[in-house]
């Protein structure tokens, strides 16, 4: 049986074993020094273990990280409708509706039509659900301190923020 080469293949095979190691090796050199270095990795890592914090430190009142942002989010406009929310809040629809759906059925929120759009269903902070979030605000405001404390200086956290905070602006913007 005859091996038809592909384009790729027979620029593999004319070149040298000598050239497939070096470029191999610049590989490994541009792997090693960009190690840790990823944006991307680096943000994901450090969002997963500071949600498990803030989760961990919300857990008495009941409700999680992103549940607390939807709260502090709602508490803020009398009713909003519930694409602003989480466009506020940073998450994406799904996400947003998911955590919606727990808030409300909690009784933290509520949720009615719009007059002007029946389609559009406006939530609204309970009575409840602002409790809840006065109860929540001390053990969040502890998990922030904790946070910036294991930096040793809260200028770099506050700082931090700030930039992630741009980012994500001009990231929703584009």
């Amino acid at each position: 049986m005859t091996r038809v080469q592909t384009p790729r293949s027979r620029t593999a095979a004319s070149r040298g074993p000598h050239d497939v190691r070096a470029e191999a090796s610049a590989l490994e050199e541009v792997l090693k020094a960009q190690q840790g270095m990823c944006v991307c990795g680096n943000l994901r890592m450090a969002a997963r273990l500071v949600t498990a914090y803030y989760d961990a430190a919300l857990r008495p009142c009941g409700i999680e990280a992103n549940q607390m942002t939807m709260l502090w989010v709602a508490h803020a406009d009398d009713a909003q409708p519930a694409s602003h929310l989480a466009h506020a809040a940073g998450m994406d629809q799904s996400t947003a509706s998911r955590n919606l759906a727990v808030l409300e059925t909690r009784g933290l929120v509520t949720s009615v039509p719009s007059s002007t759009d029946r389609r559009q269903r406006l939530i609204r902070l309970t009575r409840r659900g602002r409790s809840v979030l006065m109860r929540a605000l001390p053990r969040w405001q502890k998990a922030q301190a904790d946070l910036a404390s294991a930096t040793a200086d809260i200028a770099d956290v506050v700082s931090v923020g700030r930039l992630l905070r741009k980012v994500s602006r001009r990231l929703q913007d584009a």
